[in-house]
C-alpha cells in the first residue's frame, strides 16, 4: 500500500493495538509483528523498543523478534542489555536471536560475550544464533571450542550442530 494511504496509519494502529494486548493469543500477535515489520514503517521500530520494557515476558519476547526483524541497528545495545539482565530465559533467548538478525559488528560481539560469559540458557542460544552468521559466527564457534569452560564448548557445538556445512 502506498505509505501515503488515508486508511493506513488506522490499520497500523488497529495492529499495533493487537500486538500491545497481553490477553490476545501469542500466536496472533507474532503475526502482527510479522506484519508490522513488513510494513517498513519507521514508527513501528519504536512500539517494539516500547515493548521491551513491558512487564509481561510475552510483549518483551515480541518486541525483540520485532527489533530482529526490522535489523535495527539502534537497538542493538537494548537487545544486548537484554542478554545480560532479563529475569526470563525465553527473553533472553528471543534477544539472542534478534541480535543474530541484526548481524552488525556489535550485535555479533554481544552474541560473543553472551557465549562466553551467559548462563548456559543464554550461551546454547547465543551459539545457536552465531550459526546463522557463515563468516564470523562460524569462526567464533570454533574458536570457542578451543576454550576450557566446558559450557562455552557444549554451546558452540550446539550451534555447529546448526550449520548447514559437513
Amino acid at each position: 500500500a502506498p505509505a501515503k494511504a488515508a486508511w493506513r496509519p488506522y490499520v497500523l494502529r488497529g495492529l499495533a493495538t493487537i500486538l500491545n494486548d497481553v490477553q490476545r493469543p501469542y500466536g496472533l500477535r507474532l503475526r502482527m509483528v510479522h506484519i508490522l515489520v513488513v510494513s517498513r514503517e519507521p514508527t513501528v521500530a519504536i512500539l517494539f523498543r516500547r515493548l521491551l520494557g513491558s512487564e509481561a515476558p510475552s510483549s518483551r519476547i515480541l518486541g525483540a523478534l520485532g527489533l530482529g526483524g526490522l535489523r535495527d541497528e539502534e537497538a542493538v545495545e537494548l537487545l544486548t542489555q537484554m542478554v545480560e539482565h532479563d529475569s526470563e530465559l525465553l527473553c533472553r533467548q528471543a534477544a539472542c536471536l534478534a541480535l543474530a538478525a541484526i548481524g552488525t559488528q556489535p550485535a555479533l560481539e554481544g552474541l560473543g560475550h553472551a557465549l562466553l560469559k551467559g548462563d548456559e540458557g543464554v550461551r546454547l542460544a547465543a551459539g545457536e544464533a552465531l550459526a546463522c552468521h557463515p563468516d564470523e559466527g562460524y569462526n567464533m564457534l570454533k574458536d570457542a571450542l578451543e576454550l576450557d569452560n566446558m559450557l562455552t564448548r557444549r554451546a558452540a557445538v550446539f550451534g555447529l550442530g546448526r550449520v548447514p556445512e559437513p
